[in-house]
């Protein structure tokens, strides 16, 4: 099973509402598919690899792992890497 969500228009994975938007996502997924939750993976390319870092800081156990190839510079706020 793959869930692939994508920011609503003028948002980034930086703002708390679309990373608790992708969780809520997932928790309905995988309920109703029955997905296995030692099995999660999260990734994320550019601005999703940004989303990914900070939704794995917030819920570092909710994932087995992480994937991230390259992220954005510019998406990232100062002080946060």
């Amino acid at each position: 099973m793959t869930l692939f969500p994508q920011a609503s228009p003028n948002t980034t994975w930086s703002q708390l509402e679309m990373q608790d938007l992708a969780l809520h996502e997932l928790e309905q997924t995988m309920a109703e598919f029955h997905g296995d939750p030692a099995r999660s993976y999260l990734a994320g390319y550019s601005m999703g690899g940004v989303g990914a870092y900070r939704i794995v800081y917030r819920s570092p156990k909710k994932f087995a792992a992480l994937i991230v190839p390259w992220t954005a510079p510019g998406n990232a706020e100062p002080g946060v890497r």
